[in-house]
């Protein structure tokens, strides 16, 4: 469990987050959002329905 950076003592104080890794956090939920994004308008683009100019 200390790998993923969980402290299982009890009886040390709790120590805060560093602000670098919110900020670290933010930029990958970020990047994260922009990819479902152009994921979405891809997947939009590729299945559009193909429409009549007569």
């Amino acid at each position: 469990m200390t790998a993923l950076g969980i402290n299982l003592s009890l009886f040390e104080s709790v120590k805060e987050v560093p602000v670098a890794m919110n900020q670290m956090h933010g930029g990958y939920w970020l990047l994260e959002i922009i990819k479902l994004v152009i994921g979405a308008t891809l997947f939009g683009w590729c299945y559009r329905q193909p429409t009549k100019i007569d």
